[in-house]
């Protein structure tokens, strides 16, 4: 995991970006239970590099609800600012508007109620012959 880490960490201090998201899909596998552990080691280290290149405000969201079927969707989704973006904001879905992203915030496990996030699933009878769905 570490070579991932490092990696990316040198990709992101050779291009020197703004702004960073990344997209996590399926992240822990198909047996989320058994790897979760992994996932959250992943991210910090993710975010302890990125602090130390001054990506100070993060927004995380790991969908870890594995025992809502109907809604675990098993993505991941995080975005780092650099301190020199001066003014950053996300999308709030509740009240439809902006809101300033002051500070660093990690959402894991079940983020249904998390008004910055939108989620959608594929409904489950799209799936009937796939076990590790149910």
């Amino acid at each position: 995991m570490q070579i991932w880490v490092d990696e990316f960490l040198t990709t992101a201090r050779q291009i020197c970006p703004h702004f960073i998201a990344l997209h996590l899909q399926e992240v822990g596998g198909k047996i989320y239970d058994k790897s979760s552990n992994q996932v959250k080691r992943f991210v910090e280290l993710l975010c302890e590099g990125l602090e130390k290149q001054q990506f100070f405000i993060f927004r995380i969201y790991m969908d870890e609800n594995i025992n809502a079927s109907e809604q675990f969707t098993a993505l991941g989704n995080l975005y780092f600012c650099h301190r020199t973006l001066v003014r950053s904001c996300i999308w709030n879905f509740e009240i439809n508007s902006w809101e300033p992203t002051q500070r660093a915030k990690k959402y894991f496990g079940n983020i249904e109620t998390i008004p910055t996030k939108e989620k959608s699933k594929f409904p489950l009878e799209f799936f009937p012959d796939v076990s590790y769905f149910q």
